[in-house]
């Protein structure tokens, strides 16, 4: 198993895709804060007093708030693509073929897969937190603002429900893979299927007839990685914004099945089903 899960990170350090991956999502970190800061700084005069406000949320104690709302679609989308690169373009290169051939089960290189992919995604997690923590003392420097992080609990959480949001969608991808057994219809039904089921749907869903089918969202994973998000707040509170669709517990529950659920079908699809 070791040995597998050692060949399953090699493919996956070494694989231009997730480097670039990667790389963006860094760089949407620093857009984010030099993009903010420029606006906050020299806001026009009606939006003085807003974007005041705003600029907290550059600084460290807003080091949540500020990142967080990226995790939901951006991170989901990227993660959901990178896990079916990572399975169905197997099938294209031959390569899955090939490992099979060499010794491992069908089972074992899986489970070596789902590792590495969660050790991958933990990865990002932490990178992507280290760049915003970085920018934000860059900016409170700049500033001269006093450096106050969030709370070590609330920190622990957001790195875990990122962690989640972003394997859970991970995972999708993977499973999207083996289902179609070739990258390119995964990654567009994956990201179609993102965009219309899961986030114009749901919409729709909430909205009709009086909000009278609002608990089939809730069991839509966009819907429960959405509300994961907006359970840690916003740097301004908006009254006139719907309140999350479900509670934190519930969408960590929901997005736990979800995972699980995933992990099996890809088991099931490697396992019974001819690879070629």
């Amino acid at each position: 198993m070791i040995g597998s899960i050692k060949a399953e990170w090699r493919k996956l350090a070494h694989r231009p895709a997730n480097m670039i991956a990667v790389g963006g999502l860094l760089a949407v970190v620093v857009l984010i804060y030099s993009v903010g800061y420029i606006e906050y700084t020299w806001p026009v005069a009606s939006q003085a007093a807003r974007a005041a406000l705003l600029k907290q949320g550059l600084y460290p104690g807003g080091l949540v708030k500020n990142l967080i709302d990226g995790v939901m679609p951006l991170g989901a989308a990227m993660t959901l693509v990178l896990g079916a690169l990572a399975t169905g373009g197997e099938y294209g290169w031959g390569t899955l073929k090939t490992v099979l051939t060499q010794g491992p089960g069908r089972i074992q290189t899986l489970v070596a897969k789902l590792v590495v992919a969660a050790l991958g995604v933990a990865l990002v997690t932490a990178l992507f937190y280290s760049a915003g923590a970085i920018a934000s003392m860059i900016v409170a420097g700049i500033d001269g603002h006093a450096i106050a992080w969030p709370a070590t609990i609330d920190v622990a959480k957001a790195l875990g429900a990122t962690w989640l949001i972003l394997y859970c969608f991970g995972l999708l991808g993977m499973a999207l893979g083996f289902v179609f057994r070739q990258s390119a219809a995964a990654v567009g039904i994956g990201l179609v299927y993102l965009v219309v089921v899961e986030t114009i749907l749901s919409r729709f869903i909430i909205g009709f007839r009086g909000g009278d089918y609002r608990w089939i969202a809730k069991g839509l994973s966009g819907a429960n990685a959405t509300a994961l998000v907006q359970s840690f707040g916003q740097i301004i509170v908006d009254p006139r914004a719907a309140a999350p669709l479900v509670g934190g517990t519930h969408a960590v529950v929901t997005l736990g099945a979800y995972a699980v659920a995933l992990a099996l079908v890809s088991a099931t699809l490697l396992r019974w089903r001819d690879v070629h």
